[in-house]
């Protein structure tokens, strides 16, 4: 919401650059991967060691962040 009042060209808004990514067949099963990997980490549907989101930030953790 706060986004969309800020951003000074609907181009740039979410919603119009997904749209625009799904007009291609490849940016379809993109962002709609996304889109659904995000939904189900939201609602904590995947168990952790199946989690994009989840993995990814232990690997951030052990790599940038220095925890052990």
């Amino acid at each position: 919401m706060i986004y969309e009042k800020v951003v000074r060209d609907d181009a740039d808004l979410i919603s119009h650059r997904v749209s625009a990514y799904r007009k291609h067949w490849l940016g379809r099963i993109v962002a709609d991967a996304v889109i659904l990997t995000t939904a189900l980490h939201l609602s904590e549907t995947i168990a952790p060691e199946f989690d994009v989101f989840h993995i990814a930030m232990k690997h951030l953790r052990r790599n940038v962040g220095g925890e052990q």
